[in-house]
């Protein structure tokens, strides 16, 4: 288990340090990015390629994202579970303060909350959850437990 948390620690590093410093870009103290950050980068004419304009791929924040909910789920799972309490508890707390964390004057994440790739890849988990659930539910287990399994489905 401890090298699965190094695992992630080094994968998060990576990430943060290829997605976050463009070549020759300085981070700022703000963590803004600088003015024209978001220019057009040159065309073939101009004598540049596009994929060398600097711009990090679109694929690294999701996987930052996905790294970054990961970790949050597993750590808030094993904190709960330290406590005797259900770990999908904490998993969905932990999820909870990570989407609002701008609340407590952070905003360092927001990007989880706008990327597009990271909200396809959430709905997909939506979908392949309740497909699960579907395929592990049996109607007479359901019957056994009467009226009150009958309101909870109709009412969720």
């Amino acid at each position: 288990m401890r090298k699965t948390w190094i695992a992630l620690a080094l994968l998060a590093a990576v990430l943060l340090l290829h997605g976050g410093l463009r070549a020759g870009a300085q981070p700022s103290a703000t963590g803004a990015e600088p003015p024209g950050a978001h220019t057009v980068p040159a065309t073939e004419d101009e004598g540049e390629h596009p994929a060398a304009a600097g711009h990090a791929s679109p694929v690294v924040p999701v996987l930052l994202g996905i790294v970054i909910i990961l970790t949050a789920a597993k750590l808030g799972g094993a904190l709960f579970e330290r406590f005797h309490q259900p770990a999908v508890l904490g998993e969905l707390i932990f999820g909870v303060l990570l989407g609002n964390l701008a609340l407590f004057g952070y905003r360092g994440l927001e990007f989880l909350g706008t990327n597009q790739g990271i909200e396809i890849l959430a709905e997909l988990g939506v979908i392949l959850l309740l497909f699960d659930v579907g395929l592990e539910s049996n109607l007479d287990e359901m019957k056994s437990v009467g009226a009150s399994s009958l309101a909870v489905a109709v009412l969720g």
